[in-house]
């Protein structure tokens, strides 16, 4: 059974006890009031029959006497009732005897007065009562009336029964609705705090619990608030570790797969070193160096040159530098790229051709490393492109961003290749080292711009660059 219910049965039950017990205190003191009042009333129709007989006593067979009792019973109809009326001699037999109400009944022969005063007994089985006293002290002669208690007094138990029945039945109807509004009003901010905790477990934090100063649960909700801050701050520095970890990792990989490269790279120049070395060892003990040594040096110079290439692009890919920043205009760096790059599209017939944004805003960059990435992708661009095409430099912005692209009408890449386009010696190009957008990259990164690549096979390669505007 749920909390709301439990309440709602507690107050009945409660309700049902307070109203059981004062039901029951109420009728009794009402059923001790009637029998009080009833006792009273006929106690003073008795004084009043007593009195009216004394005033006028007379024989007890005279109608002036029976006269003044039908007065004296007509006149306190509505307090008490004399139902009849004997007067009794000491041989226990009726000398005068009067009915005044509709029942017919004989005297109670065990009653006797001791004297003159008024005996007032209660019938058993009903409001009625037996009222004896002598006549006179001395006389022989006593009289006994029968007094019913009034009707009213059952009228009005009756009606304050039902008012109290009424009330009873509008405390149980308003109790029940007034816990079916509580409970409403209390499941709000529980369930509130409950859609919270929800929240909570689904590492939801960016809300917050609003309530009045007043609320009793404004406490509750500002705990729940803190409670929120906390988690989304820790959930910050949780998910910075996890993508720190990430990183971590992506770089130990790198790194593995670097020096499984490099020694593969390095394996190769220094066996043929090795060979050539050894070649011109025997012609120089042949003496025959004058005739073709020169072949061997060419080679030798060759794969140190390679070495040197693999070297040096490790240590730009590892270490690019730390960024020294300032405000760069892009179409003039553009441009100077494109002068620089000049001369190698010319030669593999490719003709560079600039659309360039107006009134673009400045980024804040280290000018020399974001000129070698953008002159890396141009190259790159150039070699992929066939001859007599185009290689298109753009630049525009979009929002608060800067945008530059690269884009040639080469033969693309596939789905495979695009994917591994920014791992360390991939490359596509029959004489590439696959170390120049690697390190473009990795220079866009660290001066807080993205390199973004899109390729399609036949249909050329998009390189584009983004930066936020100064």
């Amino acid at each position: 059974m749920k909390i709301f219910q439990k309440l709602i049965l507690l107050l009945l039950l409660l309700t049902a006890g307070v109203y059981g017990a004062s039901t029951w205190f109420f009728a009794s003191a009402l059923y001790s009031l009637k029998s009080e009042h009833a006792r009273n009333s006929a106690m003073l129709l008795a004084q009043r029959l007593r009195h009216q007989l004394e005033t006028n006593r007379t024989a007890m067979s005279n109608e002036r006497q029976r006269t003044v009792i039908e007065n004296v019973a007509r006149n306190d109809v509505g307090f008490a009732r004399l139902e009849n009326l004997w007067v009794l001699e000491d041989g226990q037999r009726p000398a005068f005897a009067l009915r005044t109400g509709p029942a017919a009944s004989s005297p109670d022969f065990t009653l006797k007065p001791a004297a003159a005063k008024i005996d007032l007994q209660r019938q058993v089985g009903g409001d009625s009562y037996i009222a004896c006293w002598k006549v006179t002290p001395a006389s022989g002669q006593w009289i006994q009336a029968r007094i019913l208690a009034p009707e009213s007094l059952d009228s009005l138990q009756h009606n304050l029964a039902l008012k109290l029945y009424m009330i009873g039945l509008g405390g149980i109807v308003g109790v029940v609705l007034v816990g079916f509004v509580g409970s409403r009003v209390l499941r709000a901010p529980i369930r509130r705090i409950d859609e919270a905790m929800t929240n909570i477990v689904n590492r939801r934090y960016g809300f917050r619990l609003k309530g009045r100063p007043s609320d009793e649960f404004s406490g509750t909700y500002e705990k729940v608030n803190k409670a929120l801050t906390r988690l989304e701050q820790l959930d910050s520095v949780q998910r910075t570790a996890v993508r720190r970890k990430n990183t971590l990792l992506n770089e130990l990989k790198t790194i593995s797969r670097f020096l499984d490269i490099m020694a593969h790279e390095i394996k190769n120049p220094l066996h043929a070193l090795a060979l050539n070395l050894d070649v011109l060892k025997t012609k120089i003990q042949r003496s025959k160096i004058r005739l073709d040594a020169g072949k061997q040096i060419k080679i030798l110079e060759k794969e140190m040159e390679h070495l040197q290439e693999v070297v040096q692009g490790f240590l730009r890919y590892f270490r690019p530098g730390v960024p020294q920043k300032e405000r760069v205009e892009v179409n003039r760096l553009i441009k100077d790229v494109c002068e620089m790059a000049g001369g190698e599209a010319e030669k593999n017939l490719v003709k560079l051709e600039t659309r360039l944004g107006k009134g673009l805003s400045e980024i804040f960059v280290d000018r020399g490393q974001f000129q070698q990435a953008l002159h890396n992708i141009i190259l790159n661009g150039i070699h992929a492109s066939a001859k007599n095409t185009k290689l298109f430099v753009r630049s525009w912005s979009k929002g608060k961003r800067v945008l530059v692209s690269v884009r040639d009408e080469g033969s693309g890449m596939s789905r495979e290749e695009l994917r591994q386009v920014f791992d360390l010696y991939f490359t596509t190009k029959k004489n590439g080292s696959g170390i120049g957008l690697p390190i473009s990259k990795r220079m866009v990164e660290a001066n807080g711009g993205e390199l973004e690549v899109e390729s399609k096979s036949g249909k050329g390669t998009t390189v584009t660059f983004l930066w936020n505007a100064v």
